[in-house]
């Protein structure tokens, strides 16, 4: 696993990087590290990627930071990031179960197309964090409230239908 830290002063530089890697394949355990199992050439690849694209939105707006480092893990440096790793699932746990409860919530007063859209959000970002939480080997109480709830919403989904 490698441990990427970044610093810099353009704001959206790490929703862009998750996005960039894969939510799948990496997770933000701080507002400026990220742990991914992709390969250091990828990883290398998209921090170009971002590089390039804080010049360009920042070019003219004075003073450009950015700086980062590749950490390649060790079984124990894993092991002793596994707090921060669960607080960080745990967070999104509770993200997506507020995202579940509030299509649930609103499932009569919804366009089909609406709740289309969304669904196809939902299950996208919900298979991600199934994903991550598989990779980590990470499994709490909210991540089984969520799955409850998941589980409900399709359920009612398909007795709509």
């Amino acid at each position: 696993m490698l441990l990427i830290l970044i610093n810099t002063n353009y704001e959206d530089a790490l929703d862009y990087l998750l996005r960039n890697v894969g939510d799948e394949n990496a997770l933000a355990i701080t507002s400026d590290a990220i742990i991914t199992w992709k390969s250091r050439a990828s990883i290398e690849r998209s921090l170009m990627s971002l590089k390039e694209k804080i010049i360009s939105k920042v070019s003219g707006e004075g003073d450009i930071e950015f700086s980062y480092a590749v950490i390649e893990l060790s079984d124990d440096q894993l092991g002793s990031l596994r707090t921060m790793i669960r607080d960080a699932l745990v967070k999104l746990d509770r993200e997506t179960y507020r995202h579940i409860d509030s299509i649930r919530n609103r499932l009569g007063r919804i366009s089909e197309k609406r709740l289309e859209t969304e669904m196809r959000f939902l299950n996208k970002r919900f298979n991600s964090l199934m994903l991550l939480h598989n990779k980590f080997k990470v499994m709490t109480p909210d991540t089984e409230k969520m799955i409850d709830l998941m589980k409900e919403l399709k359920i009612m989904l398909g007795n709509k239908k």
